[in-house]
């Protein structure tokens, strides 16, 4: 097994940009997330995209709710440029979304789920979304929004209470024709990733297609070749959630998506389904480490293990890599 730190693969990606021009770049044809989609449910249509709990989605599955997603949102006035929040754990809708705003050129926003109303609302008031995609479960939190900022029926929420808050199940959004053929261009505006705000105030980083999958290219060598089966605890609201996705994508790699981190769950779900690859925070790697020396489980399956967010100590990491 090996722990990777993610600091050496940016320092690496920064180097290469440098020595490239930004006419090199321009002239290039870039693969994009949607196609790398593509190119995998034409190859391998009945391939296990993702497995979320005891759900799994192959790659048509998949193709087709993101069809029909994008049919909806067109459906419902959203065009190439509009912002779509999306605000919920790791689920499959937040999977579908992603796909499918790249589908017609709608802006991606992924939202921090422990953010509070306080905190969301001048951020809501900077984005001006044209719709919101969340989840259940922060409802509460989210009525507390002026409707002012954000109106009640561009809100449509994923779980099981859907008619709280007077907000609209995410199955409305789902049309019943695929979406007509539209050519976004690569190097538009995909994803908006507010930051953690760590530094002071929340800024926003902007991503095309292009440099999503440019992305997806470099964290190669995080071992994805290698991979057969991922588990992904990373929040999908986050850079580090969303680059595992589209890298897993890239390269076919199937994923088992858990919604948040608990060390038992997650030892287990290696165990179950023989997961190759994990990234995760130190602290992560840690609460692992102390769940499996007090019951140990199978996890001789688990070959890489990357590290983000933080140095991982040394004495740390070789500890993990004998006992687990």
């Amino acid at each position: 097994m090996e722990l990777f730190q993610t600091q050496r693969l940016w320092g690496f990606a920064q180097r290469v940009f440098e020595r490239r021009s930004l006419r090199d770049m321009s002239e290039e044809k870039p693969v994009t997330p949607l196609a790398d989609l593509y190119n995998q449910v034409a190859k391998n249509p009945d391939g296990i995209a993702f497995i979320a709990g005891h759900d799994r989605w192959t790659y048509a599955r998949l193709t087709a709710h993101v069809e029909r997603m994008a049919c909806g949102l067109l459906d419902r006035g959203i065009r190439e440029g509009d912002r779509i929040v999306l605000h919920m754990p790791n689920r499959p809708e937040m999977v579908v979304a992603l796909y499918a705003c790249f589908r017609i050129g709608a802006i991606a926003v992924p939202m921090n789920i422990r953010l509070k109303a306080a905190e969301l609302t001048p951020l809501l008031q900077q984005l001006r979304p044209a719709l919101y995609i969340g989840h259940d479960e922060l409802s509460q939190v989210m009525h507390a929004i002026d409707a002012a900022i954000l109106p009640l029926d561009r809100r449509f929420v994923a779980g099981a209470a859907k008619d709280r808050w007077g907000v609209q199940p995410w199955e409305m959004l789902l049309g019943n024709a695929p979406a007509a053929p539209h050519a976004v261009d690569a190097h538009s505006h995909a994803v908006l990733l507010p930051t953690s705000g760590t530094t002071g105030v929340l800024k926003i980083v902007t991503h095309t297609a292009a440099t999503l999958a440019a992305t997806a290219d470099l964290l190669v060598s995080l071992g994805f070749r290698e991979s057969r089966r991922a588990v992904v605890v990373a929040p999908m609201v986050h850079a580090s959630g969303i680059f595992i996705l589209l890298t897993c994508m890239r390269f076919g790699v199937s994923m088992i998506i858990l919604e948040r981190f608990a060390p038992e769950t997650l030892l287990d779900t290696i165990e179950t389904y023989r997961c190759d690859w994990m990234a995760g925070l130190p602290f992560m790697y840690h609460a692992m480490l102390q769940s499996q020396l007090n019951r140990p489980r199978k996890t001789d399956s688990l070959r890489f293990c990357s590290v983000f967010g933080d140095v991982c100590p040394p004495v740390l990491q070789r500890d993990f890599a004998r006992r687990v």
